[in-house]
């Protein structure tokens, strides 16, 4: 299948785990008989410098055009402004601790900020939250708004709830989100945020897994996708390549609905983990273990190529 990607740089010092993404998208095009058309455009600070402004209408229109937009850092400047032009209505960050990490305790947590609260907003994001909880066979959780977009919210809520049964739910009042994100976040799945919600728990969230730096964003319309990392520190060879398996994987399952090749992304991350590899910004359980983004993408890489070739062989046993 043939998928066009835009990839954002907002920052040069990002190039590096840009690089190891690209490494992990091109073994997935060849293993599995894909072609991705990569495309590369500047946002936040590059294209402040070369344009004079961070996002230009150029950007948005090529950003259209493709299929997905991979971007390098989900907190760049006009990041907004590209999910408003794009009319994504659902902002999700993952915050969790991915399968193969021994030494925690792995939790899979969305925290889903519906980014306005007029009717095809909700309508739209609450569409996507069920779809994202369905593809990732996860439950949806819910903080409902005050004000007038109560009841619609519950409608739509309860209209996904019933054409999706097979997904568990439940309604969190402030309260009872807080207990659960800290004590049980596993139980959350997709949780689903009325604006000013979002932004109470996203940074609770991210906060209780930095350890694991298992973090990305990605943001949903029904035309329109945008997935990215998330930075925080300013040496870039602080960050892991982790968050950005994870996004790839969900780009792949979400959008291109390449289940199989997702599961494979999954696995070959677990894989690596589980034999204990981790990069500087892990903590590690053995120090003869500590390699670089680059080294750890070439292990995965190994393992996707290795999945590939055997179901190539499968296949040509059952012809």
């Amino acid at each position: 299948m043939y998928f066009k990607i835009m990839i954002l740089c907002s920052d040069e010092r990002h190039q590096r785990l840009i690089h190891c993404a690209e490494t992990m998208l091109h073994e997935i095009a060849g293993s599995f008989g894909h072609k991705f058309s990569l495309r590369y455009e500047k946002i936040g600070q590059l294209s402040l410098s070369a344009y004079d402004t961070e996002l230009t209408e150029e950007t948005v229109e090529a950003c259209r055009e493709c299929h997905a937009v991979f971007m390098d850092n989900a907190e760049t400047n006009g990041a907004n402004d590209l999910l408003d032009a794009l009319s994504l209505q659902l902002s999700l960050r993952f915050c969790g601790i991915p399968a193969g990490m021994q030494e925690y305790s792995p939790f899979d947590l969305w925290v889903a900020k519906v980014r306005s609260l007029d009717a095809a907003s909700i309508k739209q994001a609450m569409h996507q939250g069920f779809i994202v909880a369905e593809k990732m066979v996860v439950s949806v959780s819910q903080i409902q708004p005050n004000g007038n977009s109560c009841e619609l919210w519950n409608s739509e809520f309860q209209k996904n709830a019933s054409l999706y049964p097979m997904i568990p739910n439940n309604v969190h009042t402030l309260k009872s989100a807080a207990q659960a994100i800290i004590k049980s976040p596993e139980t959350l799945g997709v949780f689903l945020t009325p604006p000013y919600a979002g932004n109470i728990y996203l940074p609770v969230a991210h906060t209780m897994c930095k350890t694991a730096y298992a973090v990305y964003d990605m943001a949903l319309g029904k035309e329109h996708a945008v997935y990215s990392a998330v930075h925080e520190e300013e040496n870039v060879t602080s960050l892991s390549i982790v968050g950005y398996a994870m996004a790839i994987s969900a780009m792949l399952r979400i959008t291109f609905n390449l289940i199989r090749e997702s599961d494979c992304l999954d696995s070959a991350l677990r894989n690596v983990l589980e034999y204990g590899w981790r990069t500087p910004d892990m903590l590690p359980t053995d120090e003869n273990k500590v390699i670089t983004p680059e080294e750890m993408t070439d292990l995965i890489c190994e393992q996707i190529s290795l999945a590939g070739q055997l179901m190539q062989d499968v296949g040509e046993m059952m012809s």
